[in-house]
């Protein structure tokens, strides 16, 4: 399905691969390679319109003149971290595509997404740009990239995913807080898997950076893991790489299940400010889950999962 700016891939070949990518059954070692392979697919289609030129030929009967590529340098520019699995099946049908490296994540309080990493080939400014990430979703850390693209110089940019949300809210903020009815209130902590500490590593210049997530040190948790960086990274790029692995961590440290009376206009995605002092609740949330349900005993009721660090 094409638009002007948008091409919707329907191909029988990729379709299949994402019913298999998305199987919660489907092995890690699977997963991976049928991300490559469905970038590879997608590649064919990002690169339909790549100019060509006549070159002569000589094949084992004549010369001729046939088809090729007019030689516009190409780069693509996966959004770290989740964009590399894309990287190797474009590189399989463009293997002189250079790579640059975008690294971004979303303030928790702005929403905005913030810079932590930017390394691109000197000539980028002069090749045609194919910015790869696995998942659009508010188009936020897109566009984004699309922008840092513009500010090297690139004039022709596109942007490859594999799944995109529908269009949606725009990722609202509400708040809850003392003055306001609650019906039920339930906090779940769970601690298993927060990070106490990650050891970024840039093996290219045999460098490390460790962050450190002292509250949970403190709680006694054992928790690491080490990241690599892409080569030549700085070291606030590094210590920010290691901050996103801890703040992501603690995404679902705790788990608020809200009854509420009447509707509540919230979708998954949207912030919840919690201000709940009396049953010792307080901080910003993400709605996980959302149900606004009629019963002839309590009339209209909204039920709220709330996940948060």
């Amino acid at each position: 399905m094409f638009s002007e700016n948008v091409h919707v891939v329907t191909h029988p070949l990729v379709s299949h691969k994402l019913t298999i990518l998305r199987d919660k059954d489907t092995a890690t070692k699977d997963f991976r390679e049928l991300v490559s392979e469905i970038g590879m697919l997608l590649t064919y289609e990002a690169t339909r319109d790549l100019p060509l030129v006549d070159k002569e030929v000589e094949t084992p009967i004549c010369k001729t003149m046939a088809p090729t590529l007019r030689g516009k340098k190409f780069a693509v520019v996966p959004i770290l971290r989740a964009g590399l699995g894309l990287v190797e099946g474009v590189l399989r049908m463009v293997p002189s595509a250079r790579v640059g490296h975008i690294g971004l994540y979303r303030n928790e309080d702005t929403l905005e997404p913030v810079k932590y990493f930017c390394k691109m080939p000197k000539d980028v400014a002069e090749r045609d740009v194919l910015i790869v990430d696995p998942m659009l979703a508010t188009g936020g850390s897109a566009a984004a990239a699309i922008g840092f693209m513009k500010e090297y110089g690139c004039a022709n940019i596109k942007l490859m995913v594999l799944l995109a949300a529908p269009e949606g809210n725009g990722g609202r903020r509400f708040s809850i807080g003392e003055g306001d009815p609650v019906l039920s209130c339930t906090l779940r902590e769970d601690h298993y898997g927060v990070l106490t500490e990650v050891l970024v590593i840039d093996k290219t210049r045999n460098a490390y950076y460790s962050v450190k997530n002292e509250d949970m040190i403190r709680r006694g948790g054992q928790c690491r893991r080490v990241v690599y960086t892409p080569g030549q990274s700085t070291w606030d790029a590094m210590r920010y790489t290691g901050e996103y692995q801890i703040r992501r961590s603690k995404e679902n440290e705790r788990t608020v299940t809200l009854c509420l009376p009447g509707s509540f206009p919230a979708f998954p995605g949207d912030r919840v400010d919690l201000r709940l002092e009396r049953m010792g609740l307080s901080g910003s949330f993400r709605v996980a889950e959302a149900a606004n349900t009629f019963s002839a005993e309590r009339g209209a009721t909204a039920a709220l999962t709330l996940k948060g660090g």
